[in-house]
């Protein structure tokens, strides 16, 4: 995930800039935007060795007075909790009542979550599955 870019900047724009540190395999533009209004985005590459480099060499580009703020998105579905990248956060997640419940403790909240899929949502509307 990245944002913190020009606003007048497009994909074309991005993408020369994110092709110099590796081969983009694809990029995407949120027509939504971040709570502070900013837009925001995601790049993938192709066959990264060193994903904390490459993520060291792109937090290090400086577009006009700010540098560009890049971070490892992962997926909750994964095996391995949930995380794909290095995150220190620690987390905590049970379930209580049928519902998945993960509490952020760095940051003190907490989020109901359940087990369905998107299919699921979808096919069975809004019964919550036991």
């Amino acid at each position: 995930m990245f944002f913190n870019f020009p606003e007048e900047w497009g994909m074309g724009k991005l993408w020369m800039v994110f092709k110099k540190y590796g081969m983009v395999f694809d990029m995407f533009m949120v027509q939504r935007r971040l709570r502070n209004g900013k837009r925001y985005g995601f790049v993938r590459y192709k066959s990264v060795k060193d994903v904390e480099g490459l993520l060291s060499q792109l937090q290090k580009i400086k577009l006009g007075d700010e540098y560009l703020r890049v971070y490892v998105a992962y997926d909750r579905n994964h095996n391995d909790n949930g995380r794909m990248g290095g995150h220190d956060k620690k987390q905590e997640t049970t379930k209580m009542n049928g519902n998945w419940e993960r509490n952020d403790m760095n940051e003190g909240r907490v989020h109901n979550r359940d087990a369905r899929t998107f299919v699921d949502v979808v096919n069975t509307g809004n019964a919550r599955r036991k």
